[in-house]
């Protein structure tokens, strides 16, 4: 996890925050890495990658210029939120499928992360689930604004840039339980990823 994450840092998340914040990332800050549980504390869930200290939660990222970067703060909006604020059922993965095939939009020139910080070929993770919530959207007149500020624009791209490296990852549109932080784990999952 460690050697994953230092590669992850250095091909990807610093290009981004010398391209967007204009600064490199001198720090983050952790929410959780090793902690002894269950997914989500639920003492009938599967054993979390937390437990086996194969798992990392991003708060926050502080760059050269003392600027916090924090997810809570910068992401904006999610069409999850959107949609929930309008009484309409949150949409769930199906129990057949296991996850849904995916692939990751992130805006032109972001940088990506280098072949050898074992960037995964495919994705499984939310994008039928973020059509169907479009479409709703739509359906509704709801719309849901594009990330604009340099900060948006870094904190997005690096959420996505890591599905490229990570077995998991979550952020703000997967749940309430990450609407704080990305989780970033090493889930196996030969030459895919679970991204949401």
């Amino acid at each position: 996890m460690a050697a994953k994450l230092t590669r992850w840092f250095a091909s990807v998340v610093q290009p981004l925050a010398l391209a967007w914040p204009k600064s490199p990332v001198t720090s983050f800050r952790n929410a959780a890495s090793y902690d002894c549980r269950n997914r989500y504390g639920d003492p009938s869930a599967r054993l979390s990658e937390h437990a086996k200290a194969n798992a990392i939660d991003i708060l926050s990222f502080t760059t050269a210029k003392g600027q916090t970067i924090a997810v809570a703060d910068h992401w904006g909006p999610t069409l999850r939120g959107l949609l929930q604020s309008q009484k309409v059922e949150p949409l769930a993965p199906s129990p057949q499928s296991g996850g849904f095939a995916t692939s990751v939009i992130v805006p032109a020139g972001t940088p990506q992360p280098d072949p050898a910080a074992g960037a995964a070929s495919a994705h499984l993770g939310s994008d039928a689930i973020r059509q169907a919530r479009q479409a709703e959207a739509a359906r509704r007149g709801l719309s849901l604004p594009r990330p604009a500020t340099p900060e948006a624009i870094f904190i997005h791209a690096a959420h996505d840039t890591a599905c490229n490296v990570f077995g998991t990852v979550l952020g703000p549109e997967a749940n309430d339980a990450h609407k704080d932080h990305l989780h970033l784990d090493m889930t196996a999952r030969p030459g895919t990823s679970y991204c949401e």
